[in-house]
């Protein structure tokens, strides 16, 4: 009986060892996703000057990377490009060309991000986010500044929007489809 009751103890022991190992790398699995995650947004927070904690949290759940950080502003012309469930070729070659005037070029982790939103239509998470992170930028703007952007923005948008071709792309030159016109108005919109 000594030795069934030894063996009984030392299987407890081995078990609770086990369940608390367990809970150890758990815990440390939590611990280390934390540290990622704050690292992570002390690297966007240091790129993009953004202190808003709720916008970095954001940012961190999409994944959106510091060097990826220049794409955000190409979402607003990627949104209006998928308006209508689809991206032409020549709406492509606007943001592309958009894309290369604010550095976001091949070879770079903001290119690759903005090469998959214009394979796949992002969710509408990335144009909440886009909203925020412009609120928070506007936010320390002078008036000037803030419409300045604002224009750009809408002018690229209005671009993309404009480039869409169809079977006719000479019908449809200078056009803006109703979807398109809504998220130029939702644009405009996160500047007020």
């Amino acid at each position: 009986m000594d030795t069934s009751h030894e063996f009984l103890g030392e299987r407890k022991q081995a078990l609770e060892e086990a369940f608390f190992a367990q809970q150890d790398d758990a815990l440390k699995a939590r611990l280390r996703r934390r540290q990622e995650a704050a690292a992570h947004r002390a690297a966007l927070q240091s790129v993009s000057g953004i202190t808003d904690e709720r916008l970095l949290d954001h940012l961190v759940a999409l994944d959106v990377h510091a060097g990826a950080l220049s794409a955000l502003t190409l979402i607003p012309l990627v949104t209006v490009a998928w308006a209508n469930n689809r991206i032409e070729p020549g709406e492509r070659r606007v943001i592309l060309e958009a894309a290369r005037e604010s550095g976001v070029v091949p070879g770079t982790e903001a290119h690759e991000l903005l090469a998959a939103w214009l394979e796949r239509r992002p969710g509408p998470g990335l144009f909440a986010a886009w909203k925020e992170y412009i609120a928070t930028i506007t936010a320390r703007l002078e008036p000037s500044g803030r419409l300045a952007l604002r224009d750009g923005i809408l002018r690229h948008g209005r671009e993309v929007a404009e480039a869409s071709g169809g079977l006719f792309p000479f019908l449809r030159t200078g056009s803006v489809s109703p979807g398109e016109q809504a998220v130029l108005n939702e644009i405009e919109r996160a500047f007020a």
